[in-house]
C-alpha cells in the first residue's frame, strides 16, 4: 500500500491531493474495498477501482503546521488490511518551481519560481539558493542564483523569481617561458665590441699577437651566447567540464523580519 501526495507543502488556500494505491499480492486478483483517509477532524472514505483511490482535500480543511495522514484499507476476500502513512505540511507561503531544461556543460539554464502566500501572511521574503546534491565525485560542481532575491507577497498573493544554473566548460590555459639562461644578447653584444676594439685601434699602436689573443676571447664569449639562444618550455593547467548527472539545488524563502516563518523547495536539475 503506497500513499502518495501531490505537494508537500501548501498555504491553506490551496486544495491537496492524496493518491493511494493498494496492490494485491503477485497471481491474486486486484485488491477491491474501502479506504479511509484522516488527519485530525478531517476524514474521508472511497470506494477502491482498480486498486486505487485519490481525495482532494479542500482548502483550509488542515492546521497549520505538519499534518499526519493515514490511509486505512479495509481488505477483500483475498486481500488482508493494511494502512501507510503521509504528510503535508501547511505553511505560510510556499514555492512552485519546475526543473530547468537538461544543460550541456558551459551552459546555463533557468526556470521561473512563484512563491505564494496564505491567507494570513503578508511581508517581504529573502531568497537563497544551494546545491545540496551531486554525483559522487563530481567536480567542476553547477552553481545557482536567483533574481531577484528579495520578494515581497501580500495575503493570498504571489511573486516570482528567475532560478539559474550555471556550469562549466572544459578549458586548457597554456603558458609559455624561458627553460634556461639566455645569453645571445650577451654574446652577439660581445662579437661587435671585438670588432670595434680591432678596428678602432691605430695600427701603430697594436700588436698582431695581443689583437689576436683579444678576439679570439670575444669570439669564444660570442658562441657561449649563441649556444644558449632558442631554448624554451611550455606548461599549462586545465580546468575539467562540469561532470553529469543529477544536481539537488534547494531554494528557500525566508520572512525578512521573522525568521520562523520559512519555506523552501528542492528541484533536481540534469548536467548532459
Amino acid at each position: 500500500m503506497t500513499v502518495t501526495p501531490a505537494k508537500a507543502t501548501i498555504t491553506n488556500q490551496q486544495s491537496y491531493t492524496v493518491t493511494v494505491l493498494v496492490a494485491g499480492s503477485s497471481g491474486q486478483p486486484t485488491p477491491t474495498g474501502t479506504v479511509t483517509l484522516a488527519s485530525g477532524s478531517y476524514s474521508a472514505q472511497q470506494t477502491l477501482a482498480s486498486g486505487s483511490a485519490s481525495f482532494t482535500i479542500a482548502a483550509g480543511t488542515l492546521s497549520s503546521g505538519a499534518n499526519a495522514l493515514t490511509a486505512s484499507y479495509s481488505g477483500d476476500a483475498n486481500s488482508g488490511a493494511a494502512s501507510g502513512t503521509t504528510s503535508v505540511t501547511v505553511a505560510q507561503a510556499v514555492i512552485a518551481l519546475a526543473a530547468p531544461a537538461p544543460i550541456i556543460p558551459g551552459a546555463s539554464g533557468n526556470s521561473t519560481g512563484t512563491i505564494t502566500a496564505g491567507s494570513a501572511y503578508s511581508g517581504t521574503l529573502d531568497l537563497t539558493c544551494s546545491l545540496t546534491g551531486s554525483p559522487s565525485g563530481a567536480v567542476s560542481l553547477p552553481t545557482c542564483s536567483l533574481s531577484p532575491a528579495t520578494v515581497t507577497v501580500t495575503s493570498s498573493g504571489n511573486a516570482t523569481t528567475v532560478f539559474t544554473v550555471n556550469t562549466t566548460a572544459a578549458s586548457t590555459t597554456a603558458l609559455n617561458g624561458p627553460a634556461g639562461t639566455n645569453l645571445w644578447r650577451f654574446g652577439g653584444g660581445g662579437a661587435a665590441l671585438a670588432a670595434l676594439l680591432l678596428f678602432g685601434i691605430p695600427s701603430r699602436r697594436r700588436r698582431w699577437i695581443t689583437m689576436a689573443a683579444l678576439l679570439m676571447a670575444f669570439i669564444v664569449v660570442g658562441a657561449i651566447g649563441c649556444g644558449g639562444h632558442g631554448s624554451s618550455s611550455s606548461s599549462g593547467s586545465s580546468t575539467p567540464a562540469t561532470t553529469a548527472g543529477n544536481y539537488t539545488f534547494t531554494i528557500t524563502a525566508t520572512d525578512s523580519v521573522n525568521a520562523k516563518i520559512t519555506t523552501s523547495k528542492s528541484v533536481t536539475v540534469t548536467v548532459q
